[in-house]
C-alpha cells in the first residue's frame, strides 16, 4: 500500500530511461529535444529538464506515438501564446497534418515529478500487458538478460597487478 509519504514502487522493466525497455528511443528523443530547447533558450540540463522529458514522454506514449521525431515549441495561435506548449511530432515532415502528434503545456510538463509520470505510463502498461501479452513477455526477456549480463560481468574475476 502506497501512503502520500512513500512513493509506489516503479518497475525497473518498465522505466523507460532503462536501454531495456521498448520505448527508451523514444525517450531519448524526447530528451535530446529538451535539452536542445532548453540550451535554445540559454538552460543547462537540470532536474526540470529531466521532470519535463518523462512528463513530455507520458504524454506521447498516452497519444499512440511510437517515435517523436521532431519536438518543438508552439508558434504564436488564436488560443495559445508562443512557446507555451511543447509539440511532438512523429513522422519525417513537422508539418504534414496526417502525422501523428501530441502537445502539452511547457508549465505543467516542468512540474510534473518523475515519479508521478512513470507510475502513470506504469500503470498504463501494466494494463495493457494483459490486452497484449507480447509487449510484458519482450520487456521481461530484455530485462533478464540485462540482468544475467551483469551478473557474468560480476562474476567474471578481474585481473590485478
Amino acid at each position: 500500500m502506497t501512503t502520500a509519504s512513500q512513493p509506489a514502487e516503479i518497475d525497473p522493466r518498465l522505466d523507460p530511461r532503462n536501454p531495456e525497455n521498448p520505448q527508451h528511443r523514444m525517450y531519448k528523443q524526447i530528451e535530446d529535444g529538451v535539452s536542445r530547447l532548453s540550451a535554445r533558450a540559454g538552460g543547462v540540463p537540470d532536474e526540470q529538464n529531466a521532470q519535463t522529458a518523462m512528463s513530455l514522454f507520458n504524454r506521447a506514449d498516452q497519444a499512440g506515438l511510437k517515435s517523436v521525431d521532431h519536438l518543438e515549441l508552439n508558434r504564436r495561435g488564436t488560443q495559445h501564446e508562443a512557446g507555451t506548449l511543447a509539440v511532438m511530432v512523429q513522422g519525417q515532415d513537422p508539418y504534414n497534418p496526417a502525422n501523428r502528434s501530441a502537445h502539452m503545456d511547457v508549465v505543467e510538463a516542468a512540474r510534473q515529478k518523475i515519479d508521478d509520470a512513470l507510475q502513470n505510463y506504469q500503470s498504463r502498461h501494466e494494463r495493457s500487458a494483459f490486452q497484449n501479452p507480447v509487449f510484458d513477455q519482450n520487456l521481461t526477456r530484455n530485462f533478464e538478460q540485462a540482468q544475467q549480463q551483469d551478473n557474468q560481468n560480476r562474476e567474471q574475476p578481474t585481473m590485478r597487478m
